[in-house]
């Protein structure tokens, strides 16, 4: 199977709340039904890709949900976007003073396209010169990664001693959480984390009746 399918319908929902994000306020309702049908598609391609082509463990589909959808949700919004929406979002805007700057689908002149590709450009840009630096530099200090255990086991569990669902369960599916479950799950081929036992607690009401009968056998 391509995909767990318990899990995908509620998956698809985070990457049409990010795409439709940008445009909510300016495109018509069926407008918002393709932006959101086509984020759905765009998330499964695009976690697909960073799992099996660019061989990277996103455990949350955080490059497919935001990183994909987020470039879709601007250049949707830069499609779509209506000049009557506009206008009432946005005191004073008129064709005539922003010269068709609204969706090009709906017979703007593409400035507000030129806008969202300088935007993701610029936006893409101080990311990587941000974020470089920063991930070499935990690497370099030997703080990127947890340990290989804590990684099968889950932080909540390991850290916290809570009872956190396995690595096959946990995060959002195959889609959402599945590479982190398939990459440590080669892993856990030659050694599975250790499971604390578990006793039998004896029900409450059975725990209170046992209590009121040894009260009595004292008193007596």
């Amino acid at each position: 199977m391509l995909f767990d399918p318990d899990p995908l319908p509620l998956n698809l929902c985070p990457p049409g709340l990010v795409a439709i994000t940008a445009s909510c306020g300016f495109v018509e309702v069926w407008a918002a039904a393709i932006i959101g049908s086509v984020a759905g598609v765009l998330y499964c391609a695009g976690s697909y890709i960073v799992l099996n082509v660019l061989k990277i463990d996103d455990p949350l589909d955080a490059v497919a949900v935001h990183g994909v959808n987020g470039v879709w949700g601007l250049l949707a919004a830069s499609a779509f976007a209506t000049p009557d929406y506009l206008a009432k979002a946005y005191a004073g805007y008129t064709l005539t003073a922003t010269e068709g700057a609204h969706g090009f689908i709906m017979g703007g002149n593409g400035r507000l396209l030129a806008a969202a590709v300088i935007g993701i450009i610029a936006i893409t840009a101080w990311l990587m010169l941000t974020m470089i630096p920063f991930f070499l530099g935990l690497k370099a200090i030997g703080i990127l990664r947890v340990s290989a255990e804590h990684e099968m086991t889950g932080l909540v569990r390991a850290v916290g001693g809570s009872r956190e669902r396995g690595p096959e369960q946990r995060g959002f599916g195959r889609w959402g959480g599945g590479p982190s479950s398939r990459l440590t799950g080669r892993l856990r081929a030659g050694r599975e984390p250790p499971r604390r036992s578990r006793v039998p607690r004896r029900p409450a009401r059975d725990q209170g009746h046992a209590g009121l009968q040894e009260g009595r056998r004292d008193a007596g």
